[in-house]
């Protein structure tokens, strides 16, 4: 008897560990993709605004579409496309994206 409950004691802090450690991964893997995704937008967003393409911020993801600049963005966590309605906006010399 006592075999048996050390060893479901021991799969069950497997099972525990191996769950805790699968959630922080894929989490952390999702951040990752959204930052990346975050990041080309905002540099299409730039590369249009330096070639005097887009006049001022903010730029929306509808502009950098129809410029040639972006093709259409998936949200990473949602696995919709980004609205049209999307923008680049400038606050403070930083470029921050709202995704609708």
């Amino acid at each position: 008897m006592k075999r048996r409950c050390i060893i479901g004691t021991i799969l069950l802090s497997i099972a525990i560990l191996s769950i805790y450690t699968f959630y922080k991964v894929n989490t952390n893997h999702l951040n990752l993709v959204m930052k990346v995704t975050e990041k080309r937008i905002i540099e299409a967003a730039q590369n249009c605004i330096w070639d005097d393409v887009c006049k001022s911020y903010p730029v929306t993801l509808d502009t950098l579409i129809k410029k040639g600049y972006l093709e259409e963005e998936v949200n990473p966590k949602t696995k919709i496309y980004y609205s049209h309605d999307s923008y680049i906006e400038k606050k403070e010399n930083i470029l921050v994206f709202h995704g609708l």
